[in-house]
């Protein structure tokens, strides 16, 4: 790839050619590795950066350095200060969901009304869904629930999703809002390494 000035590097993204900031240009806005005390609750949890998290229920707990719901079907979430970024965590799960996705919620309003998860289910499924439960873009994936990189680029009103750096999927004329969420459906459901930054890598 050839080099344009000092650390940076002309890449393509959606068919247009941009320039891929230095590291000191990144802004981090949240970055969660989860490092805290057996069983502290999330919310008593400080993030690595960022503001904390609520979770109005106390469902969710730090295990082994880990994101863990303590009950099914629960979010916790926390303020990204920024609506364009790229997103990512690290997720995994031991137990099946066929029908409800886990991964992260995106572009959350205040009032917890208007908000798109992006995430998973057990049956092959890869997805974008609204907070009626509409899927707005879907593709098939294979392998295990282990360990799976989100990664999701929020651009303009757009959200472009890759799952393990593989699968991809995109909805667009969405609505733009700062909250950021992580979503359980199982209590075998984990989380590690939140990062929101204006680029990653």
């Amino acid at each position: 790839m050839t080099i344009f000035g000092p650390g940076r590097k002309l890449i393509y993204a959606n068919g247009a050619r941009v320039f891929q900031p230095r590291a000191s240009e990144v802004v981090t806005y949240l970055h969660d590795t989860f490092t805290d005390a057996e069983g502290t609750l999330l919310s008593a949890h400080t993030m690595d950066v960022g503001p904390g998290w609520t979770d109005a229920s106390d469902d969710w707990r730090i295990q082994n350095n880990l994101a863990r719901i303590a009950v099914n079907f629960s979010t916790a979430y926390t303020n990204a200060s920024a609506t364009q970024y790229v997103a990512q965590v690290y997720m995994w799960s031991t137990a099946s969901s066929t029908s409800l996705i886990r991964g992260m919620r995106l572009w959350m309003n205040a009032g917890l009304t208007s908000y798109y998860d992006v995430g998973y289910k057990f049956a092959d499924q890869f997805q974008i869904r609204d907070a009626t439960g509409a899927i707005l873009a879907t593709t098939l994936w294979t392998g295990d629930l282990i360990n799976r990189l989100i990664k999701c680029v929020c651009s303009g009103t757009t959200i472009t999703a890759t799952l393990d750096g593989g699968s991809e999927i995109s909805a667009t004329g969405l609505t733009p809002n700062s909250y950021v969420g992580i979503t359980g459906r199982r209590t075998s459901d984990y989380y590690n390494d939140l990062l929101v930054a204006s680029a990653i890598p």
